[in-house]
């Protein structure tokens, strides 16, 4: 048991390390080799996404009963520059609360929840159940990505059925699908806004 929670601190710290080096680099103008071409794209999304009058992505809601791992989510989306209200609730019980709580508040709501698979009480696939039961202002404001670190291809193939789920991301979450995700949800409500 000792060499476990010996393991996963190690583990959890050079993944922090590992985060937190990429973000210096990334911020102080190093783009490694392989994301080169990335380099254009991401301060052009980037530019849009911090433009005060552009229709983006205001608030993200993380749901995830595990703190390493919401930890880690949220230090990967500010370290793309994201400037927007990050969220977190530890159940899915929890998130449904707050999105009914704040049903009438357009503002309060979520443009996009990051969903866990696997947690107690309530699972991904639970959430999206009781979210196909709530108010179409909620259910047409937030888009749902599920990130989990299922490998799982029956999860996959749940996820891509639900008419809810946007995207299917394997942890650990990466600032480059971070930019990408934040980029088709931003064309989503700027596409919804203009219809």
């Amino acid at each position: 048991m000792f060499f476990i929670i010996i393991s996963f601190f190690i583990v959890s710290t050079l993944v922090l390390l590992f985060l937190a080096s990429r973000d210096l680099a990334l911020s102080s103008g190093y783009y490694p080799p392989e994301t080169k071409p990335l380099k254009d794209h991401y301060h052009s999304i980037m530019e849009t996404m911090n433009n005060e009058s552009a229709i983006k992505v205001k608030t993200i809601l993380l749901i995830d009963d595990n703190e390493m791992d919401l930890m880690v989510i949220r230090q990967t989306i500010t370290s793309t520059g994201f400037r927007g209200n990050l969220l977190s609730e530890k159940s899915g019980a929890s998130a449904l609360e707050y999105l009914k709580k704040n049903s009438d508040s357009p503002d309060k709501l979520p443009d996009l929840i990051f969903l866990d698979i696997y947690m107690p009480e309530m699972n991904g696939f639970e959430f999206l159940d009781e979210f196909a039961l709530l108010p179409p202002a909620i259910r047409n404001k937030s888009a749902i990505v599920m990130l989990t670190s299922s490998s799982d291809a029956n999860d996959l193939k749940r996820s891509i059925e639900s008419r809810f789920v946007r995207k299917f991301i394997n942890k650990p979450l990466t600032p480059d699908e971070v930019i990408t995700t934040l980029a088709e949800i931003q064309a989503l409500i700027q596409q919804t806004f203009i219809s």
